[in-house]
């Protein structure tokens, strides 16, 4: 024998959500959405309570996971660890990863592109670090194999990003210059030889009247 669907109500802390009583007893509460289609009066089974209790699930981790990516994108990884921290069942879970890779709102392969593009143009630093950045991330191998494909040698982005901080020790000797200059770029991730070639060569240019101030 099903129940009956006696009240209906508005929660007042939370407008998105209504409570939901049954047989005159409060017997949970539903996202607005999920309950659109109930009406007083309704008799329900308890398949179809189980059945809204899921969708409401679903929706309820579709809302978070669409409120933790509006700030900034994120990969499958740290949504599906989001997720999991707000206490949503697995299935919710693997409902709203699939639901938002294919609607293209989680992309992992996009995302470590976006992510190599920034790196090289605003904060250049190793492939290595930003292989090692990307995989903390969550991505996959294939998706940071394909985004550092393109990725300028290390030589050149670490000489550009020396470049951009030169002048700050354009007063040194060279014991210093070097020092300061290669600690900057040993924690970017720049191997011993990559900084041992980038400062011997700035150096020279600074002494050659190359590098501009």
């Amino acid at each position: 024998m099903g129940r009956i669907v006696t009240s209906l109500e508005a929660q007042k802390r939370n407008k998105n959500r209504v409570n939901v009583h049954l047989d005159g007893v409060y017997a949970f509460s539903l996202s607005r959405i999920v309950a659109t289609w109930l009406t007083i009066g309704r008799e329900m089974s308890d398949a179809e309570i189980g059945t809204l209790q899921k969708d409401d699930s679903f929706e309820e981790a579709a809302q978070v996971a669409l409120r933790f990516i509006a700030y900034k994108p994120r990969t499958t990884a740290e949504v599906r660890k989001r997720l999991a921290e707000s206490k949503f069942p697995e299935p919710a879970i693997e409902h709203t990863i699939s639901r938002f890779t294919q609607t293209g709102l989680i992309n992992d392969g996009q995302f470590a592109h976006d992510w190599v593009d920034d790196r090289q143009a605003l904060h250049p630093r190793s492939a290595r670090q930003m292989d090692f950045e990307l995989r903390r991330k969550g991505v996959s191998r294939e998706d940071i194999e394909v985004a550092l494909a393109g990725v300028s040698d290390d030589d050149q982005m670490a000489y550009q990003l020396a470049s951009q901080k030169i002048n700050r020790y354009k007063d040194l000797d060279f014991s210093e210059f070097r020092s300061r200059l290669s600690g900057m770029l040993a924690r970017r991730g720049f191997s011993y030889e990559t900084v041992t070639r980038v400062v011997n060569r700035l150096w020279s240019e600074r002494n050659a009247g190359i590098t501009q101030d």
